[in-house]
C-alpha cells in the first residue's frame, strides 16, 4: 500500500467533527448584554442630566424671585410715605410671603420675602418683614413706629432722644409723636429756629439709605436664593447700590417664619 493509500484509509477512519452551533448564540448573548448596559448607563447619564438641568432651572427661578423682590421693595421706597402707618420698617401684608407666580402645584408657586432679624442680637428666632434704616441720623418715625409696635418701650424711647445733645424732655415727648418731617417740631412750636437747627444734624423723618435681605423660595422644595441689597433712596428714583448673593451661608430663616397665616 502506498503513502496516499494509507493517507486515505487514515482520513476515512479520523471521526468528522461536527460544528458547534451553540456558539453563535453565546456571542450573540454577549452582546445583548453589553447593549444592554450600554443601555443602562446611558439612561442614568440622561437621568442624571435631567435632574442637574431641572436644579439649575430652579435655582434661577429662585434668583429672578429674589430679583424681583428687590425691584419690588425699591419701588415700595420711592413710594414710602403713602404706606402711612406701616412704612417699609415691618410691614408683613407688604413684605412678607408675597406670590409672584400662581400655579396648580406648590413647587410652581414661587414667592419672596423682606425679613431682618428683630432686635439687635440678630437671632433668627425672632424676625419682621421690612428694611433696616442705614441713615447716619436717628429716624424720629421709625422711632414712633417701633413705639407703637410695642418693639420698644416709650421710656427707651425716650432715653434715645435724651442722649441727642441739645434734647430736652419737653422735646423728647413732641418728637416720639412727629411725623413725616422734622420741621414738625418747629411748626407746632415746640423747638425755636436755633435749637431745631441744632437738633437737624441728628435727626430725621425719613431714611435716604435703606438694607435689606430678600428670599426667593417656592411653596416646596428646597430651593430658594437669599440676597442682601443696599438701596440709596436719595434719589427720586432709588438705585440699587450694593447686590450680595448670601444663599451659600443658607436660609437665615425657616420655612415656618417665612410663610403667612392662610397662604
Amino acid at each position: 500500500m502506498d503513502n496516499h493509500q494509507r493517507l486515505a484509509a487514515t482520513r476515512e477512519q479520523t471521526p468528522r467533527r461536527r460544528p458547534r452551533r451553540a456558539s453563535v448564540l453565546l456571542v450573540v448573548l454577549v452582546v445583548i448584554v453589553l447593549l444592554a448596559l450600554g443601555a443602562y448607563t446611558f439612561s442614568e447619564t440622561m437621568i442624571s442630566e435631567y435632574q442637574a438641568v431641572t436644579m439649575h432651572g430652579r435655582k434661577v427661578e429662585s434668583r429672578v424671585l429674589a430679583d424681583s423682590g428687590v425691584q419690588y421693595v425699591a419701588a415700595m421706597l420711592q413710594q414710602r410715605f403713602d404706606f402711612a402707618g406701616e412704612g417699609v420698617f415691618d410691614n408683613p401684608s407688604q413684605l412678607q410671603d408675597v406670590l409672584l407666580t400662581e400655579s396648580d402645584v406648590a413647587r410652581g408657586r414661587g414667592r419672596f420675602s423682606v425679613a431682618a432679624p428683630r432686635g439687635s442680637g440678630g437671632s433668627a428666632q425672632a424676625i419682621r418683614f421690612g428694611l433696616t434704616d442705614e441713615s447716619s441720623k436717628l429716624n424720629l418715625n421709625a422711632l414712633a413706629q417701633r413705639v407703637l409696635a410695642d418693639h420698644l418701650k416709650e421710656e427707651e424711647a425716650r432715653a434715645i432722644l435724651m442722649q441727642l445733645p441739645g434734647m430736652t424732655d419737653e422735646t423728647a415727648d413732641a418728637t416720639l409723636s412727629a411725623r413725616a418731617t422734622t420741621a414738625w417740631l418747629l411748626i407746632e412750636g415746640h423747638v425755636e429756629v436755633a435749637k431745631m437747627r441744632q437738633l437737624d444734624r441728628y435727626i430725621t423723618a425719613r431714611g435716604d439709605v435703606y438694607s435689606g435681605q430678600i428670599i426667593g423660595y417656592f411653596d416646596a422644595g428646597e430651593t430658594l436664593t437669599r440676597l442682601e441689597v443696599v438701596i440709596d433712596a436719595t434719589h427720586e428714583v432709588p438705585r440699587v447700590v450694593s447686590l450680595q448673593d448670601l444663599t451659600d451661608l443658607g436660609p437665615g430663616v425657616t420655612r415656618s417664619q417665612l410663610k403667612a397665616s392662610g397662604s
